[in-house]
């Protein structure tokens, strides 16, 4: 993945403001417009056939491995987030 993420930045003209990374799931800050990030992400979906992205971006919130991120009130907030499909066995 780090040769992949080192094309993606090398062809892209706009670049997310931050940018993490575990594993295969990535989070991100992106400024330039809603469709600069679907450009980016098809740029992306470009760089090798076994690697494809699934793009999801909100306004408000999003959520991250089991972490919801939301904008309240000009600061950032965290909650849990769990799938729907979780059963919570443990």
């Amino acid at each position: 993945m780090g040769s992949w993420e080192k094309e993606l930045f090398r062809r892209s003209p706009c670049h997310p403001l931050a940018y993490f990374r575990f594993v295969d799931d990535v989070w991100g800050l992106w400024t330039h417009g809603a469709e600069a990030l679907k450009q980016f992400f098809n740029v992306g979906n470009q760089i090798h056939p076994r690697i494809q992205l699934e793009l999801r971006y909100a306004t408000d919130n999003i959520e991250f491995l089991d972490v919801l991120t939301t904008i309240r009130d000009g600061s950032l907030t965290t909650d849990l987030f769990t799938k729907p499909t979780d059963k919570h066995l443990y």
